[in-house]
């Protein structure tokens, strides 16, 4: 017994990319969503133990 595979070539489909409802909320509704970002608190940079150039920042004089 023969087993083959069919396999069937499609032609590559075109069209125009269309974002999801809501995907560019802070376009669409900049002043309600500069309060949404004001409730988080600020970020801040941290370098951890283990980070790449944790060990060269902290041995500087």
């Amino acid at each position: 017994m023969t087993n083959k595979m069919n396999i069937r070539l499609e032609q590559p489909h075109e069209g125009t990319y269309c974002p999801p409802k809501g995907y560019f909320v802070a376009d669409e509704n900049p002043e309600a969503f500069e309060a949404y970002e004001a409730t988080f608190p600020p970020k801040e940079k941290l370098r951890l133990p283990g980070q790449l150039g944790y060990e060269e920042e902290t041995m500087q004089p």
